[in-house]
């Protein structure tokens, strides 16, 4: 059981995976409630693929255990798990048709008429939106159009708990959005514990109750992609949870005068009320928490101005994504459609900053 009453479907203790001599995974401890989904989010190679691996039995865990339903299957093989993976590649068979291919975890693991799997088959393709290609064969439909038929084959058997990897990466954008859709709609409608691992911050925080960021083989912070996004533990965290990529700024504290203080940084002085030590640090701002304000605005009260030259604008229809050089470091901000001209300088303002050390710890949050 979990602290908030639900019980836990599936648990890892203490797992350690080596890879040739190399630790991929180093004392993992994760918890996954009955019926909710949790995203594993991470870079390349941090350990996500090795995770999804450990669970279904591909991989045996160097040290530790892993627990479903209260059962300690560590020694269980495979297939005896209850547990079905979608993994990156398709891996369909290209003999047979993409309805036979979703039919074939039925023909494992259930005694039903082949007519009622075949029927199941074409239920779950054109729950996917894809049940008028069940009679072709893997090479006469699209590369995401086999991922999706993957996905299918991994659902239809509505197996005890489902791993996705990736899975939308070879999907385009409307295509990506409309399958996230769908894999959570059926997530939530059957109950399903699933673990998704991707790299990608939208397609986390759209299939996940909650989301676990993996660093180096280790838990770095978990919690709802809100939580995550406002308050994120470490750099790396922050740099992984959000649409934009994060601005990093060093910083140093200039003068403090009662509880306000000023940061100095590459593109400007930042003012805040809070009292903060004298420290290094780096500062980390959002660029949708960076918006370009008027050049012949007084002094910001609240948090002063920051100043950065245009280099590029990225048109997102009513506002623009700003690339922005600060004394040679790259920012992003969001700014005015039209978007202001290249090669000028343009004033910024800041509405929310994320504090941390020279480690990548985070020790203050300002708004």
């Amino acid at each position: 059981m979990c602290d908030n009453g639900r019980v836990t479907a599936l648990s890892l203790h203490s797992v350690e995976v080596q890879l040739g001599g190399i630790e991929v995974l180093r004392g993992l401890d994760l918890i996954v409630e009955s019926g909710t989904s949790l995203a594993v989010l991470g870079p390349s190679g941090s350990g996500k693929t090795t995770l999804l691996q450990t669970i279904v039995g591909l991989r045996r865990p160097t040290s530790g255990h892993v627990v479903l339903g209260g059962t300690d299957i560590t020694d269980i093989p495979t297939y005896a798990r209850g547990i079905a993976l979608v993994s990156q590649s398709p891996a369909l068979q290209p003999n047979i048709t993409l309805a036979a291919n979703v039919e074939r975890p039925l023909a494992f693991a259930e005694d039903q008429p082949k007519e009622q799997r075949r029927l199941r088959a074409f239920r779950e393709l054109r729950r996917f939106r894809i049940g008028r290609l069940g009679d072709r064969r893997p090479s006469q439909t699209s590369v995401g159009e086999q991922h999706i038929a993957a996905t299918a084959r991994g659902t239809v058997r509505q197996a005890a708990v489902l791993l996705l990897d990736e899975p939308v990466i070879a999907l385009d954008p409307l295509a990506r959005r409309s399958m996230i859709r769908q894999i959570r709609e059926q997530q939530r409608f059957e109950g399903t514990t699933m673990v998704v691992a991707t790299n990608d911050w939208e397609v986390a925080a759209g299939l996940a109750d909650r989301l676990a960021v993996l660093a180096e083989g280790r838990i770095a912070q978990s919690g709802t992609a809100q939580d995550l996004y406002d308050l994120p533990a470490t750099l790396e965290v922050a740099g992984l949870t959000g649409r934009w990529e994060l601005n990093r700024l060093a910083g140093r504290v200039r003068t403090v005068q009662g509880e306000r203080t000023e940061i100095v940084t590459a593109a400007g002085v930042m003012r805040t009320w809070r009292a903060l030590e004298e420290r290094p640090m780096i500062v980390g701002i959002r660029p949708e928490d960076l918006e370009v304000v008027d050049p012949d605005s007084g002094p910001a009260e609240d948090g002063g101005h920051l100043e950065a030259t245009v280099q590029a604008a990225a048109a997102l229809g009513r506002t623009t994504l700003l690339h922005l050089d600060a004394d040679g470091i790259p920012l992003q901000a969001m700014g005015p459609a039209p978007p202001p001209a290249v090669g000028s300088t343009v004033r910024l303002a800041w509405r929310r900053a994320h504090l941390f050390d020279l480690s990548g710890y985070a020790f203050d949050h300002l708004d």
